[in-house]
């Protein structure tokens, strides 16, 4: 599927909706499909009309992260350092650190609707909205599986984690790669849980959100709601995100460099077509 098929949004004033729309690939990404994402996040930034940019999925997951599929894994024995450091750094620095820095500058107020876990650079990126709405907390979980996969922090999560969670069990799951439960942060990073029954389509979820949002707005002023953005967010908050973004990016670097992460994401890779192989027979 094209970005702009995997990721969709509409205009419903003062909203502006955008879905994740790959639930058969449980609405993993590539950095084609992260980049598409934040061109959609300017034209949000761009509306007059709108004061919400909310984040909608579909299926059972948000998303399950990057996309392993369309990691470029194959590098050529006669490389130089140089060659691979500057592949790097358009592959992957570059890039992830554009698309960080999108979610931490974003103008309007940030929603998302995790009708499902979150993987990756996806859950770093939930981290960073403003508001936070979850459809069931029992089948909410957040992972980082950074180490796993030979990498460090993203998504300034370094500084998000620790804000959200504590500084000590920050560290027992960035270190290990272990699962956040959506309880666990209930209150810090979900703002509610809408607790519908097992029979509740997604559809019915992102629509019960938009229509909480339709009601605590009802008598309020939307730009002094943007404007009480600015404020909650201090500069201070911010440099400490961008500084976070920028020193994960250029400390995860030596990892791509050295082939660690691709060595890793090889074997996901064709772990995932043994699977797929089975499944035909």
């Amino acid at each position: 599927m094209r970005p702009c098929e995997k990721i969709i949004y509409e205009i419903r004033p003062p909203y502006f909706i955008i879905t994740l729309n790959s639930a058969q690939n449980y609405n993993a990404l590539s950095y084609d499909d992260y980049l598409y994402l934040t061109s959609v996040l300017e034209v949000s930034n761009n509306n007059e009309d709108c004061c919400f940019t909310v984040l909608q999925s579909t299926g059972s997951f948000f998303s399950s992260g990057a996309d392993f599929n369309s990691v470029p894994i194959e590098s050529s024995n006669d490389e130089s350092h140089t060659e691979r450091k500057k592949k790097w750094l358009e592959n992957f620095l570059c890039k992830n650190q554009y698309i960080t820095n999108a979610f931490i500058n974003h103008d309007k107020i940030l929603v998302a609707c995790l009708n499902g876990p979150v993987v990756g650079l996806s859950a770093a990126i939930v981290f960073l909205c403003d508001l936070v709405y979850c459809n069931n907390i029992n089948n909410i979980y957040f992972y980082f599986p950074f180490t796993k996969l030979g990498l460090s922090c993203e998504g300034s999560v370094s500084v998000t984690l620790p804000m959200k969670l504590s500084r000590n069990q920050s560290y027992q799951k960035l270190l290990f790669s272990e699962q956040i439960m959506g309880k666990e942060v209930l209150n810090t990073v979900i703002n509610k849980d809408f607790k519908l029954s097992k029979d509740a389509t997604v559809d019915t979820f992102n629509a019960m959100v938009l229509e909480e949002l339709s009601q605590n707005t009802k008598n309020v002023y939307l730009p002094s709601c943007l404007n009480m953005k600015k404020l909650l967010k201090t500069q201070a908050l911010v440099n400490s995100l961008n500084l976070a973004n920028s020193m994960e990016v250029h400390g995860a670097l030596p990892f791509w460099i050295n082939g660690e992460p691709q060595r890793r994401f090889k074997v996901l890779r064709e772990e995932k077509m043994k699977v797929s192989r089975k499944s035909r027979l």
